[in-house]
């Protein structure tokens, strides 16, 4: 925790670069700090701004346009995203503490991340929809009743608008479904309720939206579908051996245990 604080105290600068530079110039364009509701809604590339950009704009203003606050921000994020990973691995699977929770907190402590928050810091880009997925995690596991409908609906509202979040929707959709017709009682009224917050939150962000990329060379689909597995693996094997480059017969195989065990868990 500490070594990713001090990192991005040090490798962090004030210069605006690649994505945040393009995000700036849009400011430009009659934004004000205050102007929250327009940033909730604000569209960079296909995603949305969302949550985290209401913060970040107003922090912006106050720091005096200084771009580390995002690389801070996003910091404390992290550092609130991996302690929910471990509380839902606490409330999942109760017990003593054990090396896997070292590995489990690498993946978000560790400095792997530092392309993240120190070269073209974007919280709603990933590491807020991060957060807001665990902490919907957790609220997920609260006792039926209205607290858990609105903490849920929230985040819900949140995860759709704010960056690469609206992906866990679907999936989100599929296990409510399931709920509505396997449940019983409270699981059922709950689960009814939620799609209809999917449903309402999906109409807002489709509303005026267009397709747009952020940038230049931007696939929809990779040619080979295989590709995403082979980076899924190597970005697990990336946060947990934090090697710039490790040997090919390092890379693959940790990163194959490591995604198998991910997906056991689950």
């Amino acid at each position: 925790m500490l070594r990713l604080i001090g990192f991005v105290w040090l490798m962090s600068v004030n210069v605006p670069f690649s994505d945040q530079w393009t995000i700036l110039r849009s400011l430009e364009d009659g934004f004000q700090w205050s102007d929250i509701s327009t940033a909730f809604f604000w569209q960079h590339g296909p995603h949305r701004q969302g949550l985290s950009f209401t913060w970040v704009l107003p922090a912006y203003h106050f720091s005096h346009w200084s771009v580390r606050v995002d690389s801070f921000l996003m910091v404390g994020e992290l550092l609130l995203a991996g302690l929910l990973a471990l509380r839902l691995r606490r409330c999942l699977l109760p017990g003593a503490w054990w090396g896997g929770d070292v590995a489990l907190m690498l993946l978000f402590w560790g400095v792997c991340t530092f392309e993240t928050l120190v070269v073209a810091p974007n919280a709603s880009h990933s590491i807020f929809p991060l957060l807001l997925l665990l902490w919907l995690a957790n609220a997920w596991l609260m006792s039926y009743g209205a607290a858990r409908l609105l903490v849920l609906s929230v985040l819900i509202v949140g995860l759709t608008f704010t960056g690469f979040g609206i992906t866990a929707i679907p999936a989100i959709v599929v296990v409510l479904l399931l709920q509505a017709w396997r449940g019983s009682g409270p699981e059922r009224v709950h689960a009814a309720m939620l799609l209809g917050v999917c449903a309402l939150a999906l109409a807002g962000f489709l509303h005026d939206y267009r397709f747009v990329v952020a940038a230049d060379g931007f696939e929809v689909m990779r040619p080979n579908p295989v590709d995403y597995l082979q980076f899924v693996v190597a970005m697990y094997s990336h946060f947990l051996l934090m090697l710039h480059r490790a040997p090919i017969w390092l890379r693959y195989p940790v990163g194959v245990v490591a995604v198998i065990g991910m997906v056991v868990v689950a």
